[in-house]
């Protein structure tokens, strides 16, 4: 259930991957030659690889504590997104390029990455680990461990870097797998739009299915800001790939053209063509998409004067959350701690002074009694025989429907099983279908194997997947009228 719901989460950035700008005070000040940015400026500005070592540690023991999960669960928070360096999960000799030298300093990193996903565990909290920066660098940003500005993943010099790049995901894969609260593995977070990388994407997620091969781990790939062409990519391999996932990521303040809207136009824009083209991707892809980073957050030319910022991203930031769970699967906040937590960066921030709801909108955590619950199962032949009834209607009509319409028992047993289904994720888990489509594959799947006749289930395991998807969402409505989210 933990990698099929809907995922109301948040990014736990700078934890084991390190961003000057994020990081605790303690990370900052203590015994530091010079001021840093990326995580080799840290270890390179600290006093000696022992200061580095156990100063890290302190910092992957107590900067997301069990207490944090707890704070999250109570907001509404089901899932975190947890980006991590490739230098904190390669064996020491992997350790390439400015690292290399660094070899022992991240020897309890990897114990370090499995008791936060425990902790969250403890809390019904979903983790989706995220390679946040490959060797050589996926992108130019600090994030991916150095401020050189230079991405070398791809590069000329890059065949060891992208070889090694798998060989960690693999590793990581085959780890994460059978741990039921990892709900995907993110093979890497916004990298540069290169030749090589929708050939990497591919090599690399059929590796991890053979060496992987009897559990369904969903593997999420990054959009490089070009959602359309990775959707297309994803939905033109989908039957051999299974489940794999988009991840996009929405900013409104970073970019001068950002700089030169309002408030509201910005909202307009996202409420008009970013949600239809977020809605297109998704609708090729069964649904398969999370907006993995957002954040409230506008700069301060697109706030109107004399209005409180505060008042306007609060707005905005509504705006945004309706967006994200109409089209999309999952969202997950940046970030959940700041170095301060006074900006609207920081979740926390935003919940203690009210700019993001709590419980935070869409769904994470339902709380319902029996008697809704009572309530949708008394209603299901009506509803069944509602859709069944429209679906024969509309394909009676139809030209070539009669062989649809001779197998729309199909329909009725998607629709039965997708029913079921939902309420037992609110029964069992407070938690409501999210990879709607994702799961009504899945089901037809097994549909088609029990069936004798492989031609007619084939020609039409459609049918159960609309079914199933139709009573789903129909679950989902009348848990939304009753108020559970």
């Amino acid at each position: 259930m933990y990698r099929h719901r809907k995922q109301v989460g948040v990014n736990l950035g700078s934890l084991f991957c390190l961003e000057g700008w994020l990081a605790p005070p303690a990370l900052k000040s203590s015994g530091l030659r010079h001021d840093w940015d990326s995580e080799i400026d840290y270890l390179e500005a600290c006093e000696s690889r022992e200061t580095a070592r156990s100063s890290l540690e302190e910092h992957w023991k107590n900067f997301v504590t069990e207490q944090d999960f707890a704070f999250l669960a109570n907001a509404g928070i089901n899932a975190v997104r947890l980006p991590v360096g490739y230098w904190a999960v390669a064996d020491k000799e992997d350790l390439t390029g400015p690292f290399k030298k660094f070899q022992g300093v991240y020897d309890a990193a990897w114990n370090y990455i499995f008791v936060t996903i425990h902790n969250a565990a403890k809390h019904n909290i979903g983790v989706l680990v995220d390679l946040h920066g490959a060797p050589g660098g996926q992108n130019c940003d600090s994030h991916c461990g150095s401020s050189t500005g230079q991405a070398q993943l791809f590069s000329t010099l890059g065949s060891h870097n992208e070889s090694l790049t798998r060989k960690i995901l693999l590793k990581l894969a085959n780890a994460l797998a059978p741990i039921n609260n990892v709900i995907g593995l993110e093979l890497l977070n916004e990298p540069q739009d290169d030749s090589a990388l929708s050939n990497f994407y591919l090599e690399t997620i059929r590796q991890i299915r053979q060496a992987t091969p009897n559990i369904r781990l969903p593997i999420y790939i990054g959009d490089a800001w070009n959602v359309d062409k990775y959707s297309e990519l994803l939905a033109k391999h989908q039957t051999e790939l299974d489940f794999c996932v988009l991840d996009t990521h929405q900013y409104f303040c970073h970019m001068p053209a950002d700089h030169a809207k309002t408030a509201e136009q910005h909202t307009k824009h996202l409420t008009t063509g970013l949600k239809s083209k977020l809605a297109a991707a998704s609708q090729r892809i069964r649904g398969n998409m999370v907006v993995g980073e957002w954040a409230v957050v506008l700069n301060g030319k697109s706030i109107p004067k004399g209005q409180h910022d505060g008042q306007v991203m609060k707005d905005f930031g509504r705006a945004e959350l309706q967006v994200w769970n109409e089209t999309c699967a999952g969202q997950f906040y940046w970030t959940y701690k700041t170095a301060d937590d006074g900006w609207y960066w920081s979740l926390v921030y935003c919940l203690k002074n009210h700019i993001i709801d709590q419980p935070v909108p869409g769904g994470g955590f339902i709380n319902v009694n029996n008697d809704v619950i009572g309530s949708i199962q008394s209603k299901k032949e009506a509803t069944m025989q509602g859709a069944y009834n429209s679906h024969v209607q509309y394909w009676s009509q139809q030209e070539n429907g009669k062989n649809v319409v001779d197998n729309a028992w199909r329909f009725q047993q998607g629709y039965q099983k997708g029913h079921d289904v939902a309420l037992r994720f609110v029964e069992g888990f407070k938690s409501r279908v999210g990879f709607v489509g994702q799961l009504a594959h899945e089901y037809a799947q097994q549909h088609y194997n029990q069936d004798q006749n492989k031609q007619d289930a084939s020609a039409n395991a459609w049918q159960f997947e609309h079914g199933f998807c139709q009573a789903v969402n129909t679950v989902n409505q009348e848990l939304q009228q009753a108020g559970a989210f």
